[in-house]
């Protein structure tokens, strides 16, 4: 199947903007997990950095059986867009589709907080992450802003 090349211009020009915001974001996530202390409630962790990016529960006897590692129950934040993935070494083409996917786990970038059984934080893991330009924080600002402008139109219309 023939894609026109505008179509992918398209394309690759969002993943990099979107990229540069997760990238952004992945930076203030593990800026602001540093506040996270032992002890702390999952509600604390939310509060300050949202919901996670994904939720992972504690491993029981079915992880066990699958062979997967037992975790306790943790959130992660990090992002969505996978920058490193957009040129893979041996395609005659960029990977279309840069997408973190987290099935089995946490990535080695993400703010990792484990909780313990009741919901108490027990460790938090910060990865150390590359500085980036100041423009990507300005990008996720304007998507940020967007993204709130969008949310209010549509409540306003009963949306």
């Amino acid at each position: 199947m023939f894609i026109p090349d505008s179509i992918s211009a398209v394309w690759f020009t969002f993943l990099l903007i979107s990229g540069s915001a997760d990238l952004a974001q992945q930076e203030r996530y593990a800026d602001i997990a540093r506040d996270v202390t032992v002890g702390m409630t999952a509600s604390d962790v939310e509060s300050l950095l949202g919901p996670p990016t994904q939720l992972f529960e504690a491993g029981g006897i079915l992880s066990l059986v699958l062979i997967y590692n037992c975790q306790p129950k943790h959130y992660c934040y990090g992002a969505s867009v996978h920058l490193d993935n957009l040129i893979l070494p041996g395609l005659p083409f960029p990977n279309p589709l840069p997408i973190q996917i987290r099935s089995f786990g946490y990535a080695d970038t993400d703010v990792v907080i484990r909780l313990s059984a009741t919901d108490e934080v027990t460790a938090t893991t910060i990865p150390k992450l590359p500085a980036i330009p100041e423009e990507f924080h300005d990008i996720l600002d304007a998507r940020n802003f967007i993204s709130t402008l969008c949310s209010l139109a549509m409540s306003a219309n009963g949306g």
